[in-house]
């Protein structure tokens, strides 16, 4: 997900708000409530 962000230029303009952003999202994909993010490693 940061990889995303900084590609955007979000984690640099916001930082804050860029890390806020992947902590929710990651607590969504462990709890199961999305299956995919934009920045996800795919294996």
């Amino acid at each position: 997900m940061t990889k995303a962000h900084k590609a955007r230029g979000f984690h640099q303009s916001n930082r804050s708000q860029s890390i806020l952003v992947k902590e929710t999202v990651c607590k969504a994909y462990a709890n199961g409530e999305i299956n995919d993010y934009e920045g996800k490693d795919q294996f």
